[in-house]
């Protein structure tokens, strides 16, 4: 893995961080969204089995 440093002013520092930041938060909330469907799919397949 390469490491390439860029040269760049505080305020595009600021708006990549931002962006980021912005990616990270839909990730998360979808990351929240899969994890529910996975419990209640597991759920069910407990409850079918059982049932």
């Amino acid at each position: 893995m390469k490491i390439e440093y860029v040269e760049m002013s505080p305020d595009e520092f600021d708006s990549k961080i931002s962006k980021y930041q912005k990616e990270l938060e839909v990730l998360f909330g979808e990351g929240d969204k899969l994890e529910q469907v996975i419990k209640s799919n597991l759920e069910n397949i407990i409850f079918t089995q059982r049932g």
